[in-house]
Formats: structure tokens, C-alpha cells, sequence
């Protein structure tokens, strides 16, 4: 999630979930928050600092 290079949508795909919704209601149920929101959350890295 920390990394932007992959779309929610991509990311529930490579778990196996049967469709977006049903990672974002487990994703919320686990964090509190959806997937959008926790990326939003997080701080603004740059490519460098990503591939650290």
C-alpha cells in the first residue's frame, strides 16, 4: 500500500479477493480505514526513498 505504483484494484486482485469492495470492507474491518484513506495518510515519498 506504502507504494503508489499499484492501484488498489491491482493490489486486491494479486490477494486473491473476488473484487475491490470486498478488500476495502476487509481492509477498513482490519485498519479502521479504507485503502484510500490510508494511503492518503501516509507521507509523500519519493522514488528514492521507495526502493530503500
Amino acid at each position: 500500500m506504502r507504494q503508489k505504483d499499484l492501484s488498489i484494484k491491482e493490489i486486491s486482485d494479486r490477494l486473491h479477493f473476488p473484487d475491490q469492495s470486498s478488500f476495502g470492507r476487509f481492509f477498513k474491518s482490519n485498519t479502521g480505514q479504507s485503502p484510500k484513506e490510508y494511503r492518503n495518510s501516509l507521507p509523500v515519498q519519493n522514488k528514492d526513498e521507495a526502493d530503500r
